[in-house]
């Protein structure tokens, strides 16, 4: 399916670039073209005012490596769990949970389909999150199930990191001071609760990237360089009309879901083995690139 080019997404002057770090995000494209709009920096929207987030972040479980290889204490066992024994009760507690989830959100997306003929892509994409998770967790470990392993930090471990201990360095507690009070001194931003939790929502929300594009199909887009990223295998049938405005498609490799081993598994095929079809409109578009001016090239589109 080639993709309608959304001439919103190259619109540079939406914010002023130079005072946000994020401004050239756009966010992302469904399979149908939809945008998916991150283009607000963190405190202006994107993020911060999207729901889709707060489910991201409330599903998506990184291990402590603390307590995975330590054990946890866990009320109402009368020792402590290992760190498989209690990602394996987490994946419980959350299946049924995400079972009725889906089977509501379902319902909901096809009132909507029936009565008002479409949905919205933000609908969509929670459903297609609610739909991933819950096949991460039909294993007996969330990372097993997103086939990959990642560790994070404890309280304990990063209170001694670099990250921390520089703002020891920058704002040293007085002798005999408490926590209390040392807080109440110091900007909210560099209390360790507030700066424990940033690193935590950084670190998560890097996975949210990785997941719409590697295992939901969704196409990352950014205006400042003009990149698409992308696991779709067809990049020139699929993005004839973005690639002819001078986007760069870059192609991470795909995730699968493995239904009998209950895990994504990676999945990257090889550009020798595309079909001719993809191999002439690759020589179509770079015939049009080179003899027509960007400005000229809309007459082109497919």
């Amino acid at each position: 399916m080639i993709l309608k080019f959304d001439k919103d997404v190259v619109n540079e002057g939406k914010i002023d670039c130079e005072s946000f770090k994020y401004c050239h995000f756009v966010g992302f494209l469904n399979k149908l073209g939809e945008k998916i709009d991150y283009s607000m920096p963190f405190g202006l929207g994107g993020h911060d005012n999207n729901p889709t987030t707060d489910l991201f972040v409330n599903y998506f479980y990184i291990r402590d490596k603390s307590v995975f290889e330590n054990g946890v204490h866990v009320f109402g066992h009368d020792k402590p769990l290992t760190g498989l024994e209690y990602e394996k009760l987490i994946c419980e507690d959350y299946r049924e949970e995400l079972k009725n989830a889906l089977e509501n959100i379902r319902k909901d997306n096809d009132w909507q389909r029936k009565h008002s003929n479409s949905i919205s892509p933000y609908d969509k994409l929670d459903q297609d999150l609610i739909e991933f998770f819950y096949n991460c967790y039909q294993n007996e470990s969330f990372m097993n199930g997103f086939g990959k392993n990642y560790y994070i930090m404890n309280e304990e471990e990063f209170y001694h990191s670099p990250y921390y201990q520089n703002i020891l360095k920058k704002y040293p507690k007085n002798e005999g001071e408490d926590d209390s009070r040392y807080n109440w001194r110091i900007p909210a931003m560099y209390q360790f609760d507030f700066m424990y939790w940033n690193y935590k929502m950084r670190i998560i929300l890097n996975f949210f990237k990785d997941t719409l594009v590697q295992y939901l199909g969704y196409h990352s887009i950014e205006r400042i360089p003009r990149t698409i990223t992308t696991s779709e295998i067809k990049i020139y049938s699929t993005f004839y009309n973005y690639i002819l405005n001078d986007f760069t498609i870059v192609r991470i490799p795909k995730m699968n879901y493995d239904e009998d081993r209950k895990m994504y598994v990676e999945y990257n095929q090889s550009d020798f083995l595309l079909p001719d079809s993809e191999l002439r409109l690759k020589d179509e578009i770079q015939a049009i690139k080179r003899l027509v001016p960007i400005k000229d090239r809309a007459k082109y589109y497919r």
